[in-house]
Formats: C-alpha cells, structure tokens, sequence
C-alpha cells in the first residue's frame, strides 16, 4: 500500500519501497491469499512480491 502512495505522489524516482519478514517460514513462495485478497480488493498490484527474510 505504501508503494502505491509513494507512486500516486509523484515520487517513486526517489523512493524505494522494500519489506522483509523477520524469520525466513515463509520464504520463497508468492504472496499469501490472505495479502492478495487485501490487495485486490484495493486495486493493488502484488507485482510478483516474493517473501524474503
């Protein structure tokens, strides 16, 4: 969500938006359904989010 009001501010050339996990259980795979969920319904592209530690 913050990338997208970092995107519809006109600054996403001088931001980078990034997020990790503090363990590694949920390492690799796509986002949750439960996350996808929240982002759909909030027109929010997941733009192929991988977990990572």
């Amino acid at each position: 969500m913050f990338k997208k009001i970092v995107a519809e501010a006109g600054v996403a050339d001088q931001i980078t938006v990034d997020l990790t996990g503090t363990s590694n259980i949920a390492e690799g795979p796509p986002a949750d359904s439960r996350t996808k969920a929240i982002l759909d319904k909030y027109h929010i592209k997941d733009d192929g989010m991988i977990a990572r530690q």
